[in-house]
């Protein structure tokens, strides 16, 4: 008859507990594919395993194993948001054109994006950035506005201050002269807005 000392250790194996690659995706909580993924990259196996035989390892040597690797992504990831915040620097300080974007990796680039994104949004609810078209309209809307009232000033003034026929008509020229050249000047700065932008 065994005795209470006795029944505690008699079901355990001597050494480190080795799990299979099922036990250690339930160890850990993760799918088998991961376990396959951390194999390839190098996760500390025990007992390889041949001929049917599963490959076993020791759940404390792969957690310190998963612990480094966490360290490195950690690192990696801290190094790759630096790099990103030192191109939104370049982005703002070249007006939006930044040379480095093509030498980052295509996942530093989606990084990149993913964070430019969120910039944006965050720019946009504080007020700091508005869509191009919103913006067109409401110059639109403002320009048509002023245009109009213009217009209307030889009519207000020939009433309001009793100038001549003359005098309004020679008014309703040089507003439309006024119109004429305020059109041409905002074509004008639209169009090197334009090249300056594709350059």
């Amino acid at each position: 008859m065994l005795s209470e000392q006795d029944t505690t250790t008699a079901d355990l194996p001597e050494g480190p507990v080795l799990l299979n690659k099922g036990q250690l995706a339930m160890a850990f909580r993760v799918s088998l594919p991961t376990i396959d993924r951390w194999k390839h990259a190098g996760m500390p196996i025990e007992e390889p395993g041949s001929n049917g035989k599963p490959y076993r390892c020791d759940p404390d040597k792969v957690l310190a194993w998963r612990r480094e690797e966490e360290g490195r992504e950690q690192a990696q990831r801290a190094a790759e948001a630096e790099r990103i915040a030192e191109l939104h620097g370049q982005l703002d300080l070249q007006g939006g054109s930044v040379d480095g974007l093509d030498s980052l990796t295509p996942k530093q680039r989606q990084a990149y994006y993913e964070a430019e994104a969120v910039r944006m949004k965050v720019d946009r609810e504080r007020g700091l950035l508005c869509e191009t078209e919103a913006v067109k309209a409401q110059f639109v809307e403002v320009f048509s506005f002023l245009s109009g009232r213009l217009q209307d000033l030889p009519d207000f003034l020939e009433r309001r201050c009793n100038l001549s026929p003359e005098a309004v008509e020679e008014l309703a020229a040089a507003v439309t002269e006024w119109q004429r050249r305020l059109a041409d000047d905002l074509r004008t700065e639209a169009l090197d807005d334009g090249r300056n932008t594709a350059a």
